[in-house]
């Protein structure tokens, strides 16, 4: 019988892990404090759908590039590229909510942050078989949706304790948790 835990024992993994699952946690947040605000600052349930467009767009549209440059590009340089552009975003996200800024600039950086997400999910994707020995990765790759069904229950959740304090706060605790990964 296979030991359930063998990928946690190597360390490299343990940290991309960890890394992986506190900027997940980041992501549900905004994404909590994003529809908030926005439904909050418009009134208007078609802004709502307007901050999904503005985040599907991005993945339909830069997918399929974001694989060729992670099969051209150095991949960790890539997903911190990434990430970087990711905290960028979620901190102007952060200034924006707390100077009540323009709800059109909001959906630019949803679109911005998005396209940082699609073009570093391949790379990071990619990075995962480099720091797992072979025998214990299927092993790693079973924890991975697990891993993602706890952040989208526990995100959200998170996301509305923050966002009954601060909703601004929301927004940082984004930009930290993708520095933290």
């Amino acid at each position: 019988m296979r030991d359930p835990y063998a990928a946690f024992r190597v360390p490299a993994y343990r940290s991309y892990l960890f890394g992986w699952i506190i900027a997940m946690l980041g992501t549900r947040i905004q994404s909590v404090a994003i529809g908030w605000e926005m439904y909050q600052r418009t009134e208007d349930a078609l802004a709502l759908g307007m901050v999904g467009l503005a985040q599907a767009l991005p993945t339909m549209g830069f997918a399929l590039p974001a694989g060729y440059l992670a099969d051209k590009f150095n991949r960790p340089r890539l997903m911190m590229v990434s990430l970087g552009l990711m905290t960028l975003t979620s901190l102007a996200l952060a200034w924006l909510s707390y100077t009540r800024g323009s709800v059109a600039a909001m959906y630019l950086f949803l679109f911005l942050d998005a396209t940082a997400v699609t073009l570093g999910r391949p790379a990071r994707s990619a990075l995962m078989p480099q720091l797992v020995p072979k025998p214990v990765f299927p092993n790693a790759v079973m924890w991975n949706p697990s891993l993602m069904q706890i952040s989208a229950v526990v995100g959200p959740a998170l996301g509305g304790l923050v966002v009954a304090f601060n909703v601004p706060l929301a927004y940082v605790i984004t930009a930290a948790s993708s520095l933290i990964y």
